[in-house]
């Protein structure tokens, strides 16, 4: 029984810590605002900043914005584009973000 649960959290426990990542901004060019879910107000985003589940990230005119995914994989923002993060990429096909408005090439 004890081995069974060990092996269970083992696991299980690769899947937990993919989805605690943060996504990584590897470029921004242009005006890209960000929010995070518990700020009221946007900020400039840099390269240095994580992007978590919840976070809204909007583009200006000629901007872009290219997000590196915890699996290695990465998305290009476009321009005049709006988007909230929903989660994390997991592998099996989910909901990674709500695109309110723009384009986004993965």
């Amino acid at each position: 029984m004890r081995k069974g649960l060990l092996l269970t959290l083992l696991l299980l426990l690769p899947s937990g810590l993919w989805a605690q990542a943060a996504l990584k901004v590897s470029s921004v060019s242009g005006t890209v605002e960000w929010r995070a879910v518990s700020n009221k107000s946007f900020q400039s985003l840099t390269t240095s900043q994580p992007v978590q589940v919840g976070d809204e990230v909007r583009t200006g005119p000629d901007a872009q914005l290219i997000l590196e995914v915890p699996d290695g994989s990465y998305m290009v923002v476009a321009e005049n584009s709006k988007l909230i993060v929903e989660d994390f990429w997991s592998g099996n096909l989910r909901s990674l973000m709500n695109l309110m408005v723009g384009k986004v090439r993965f």
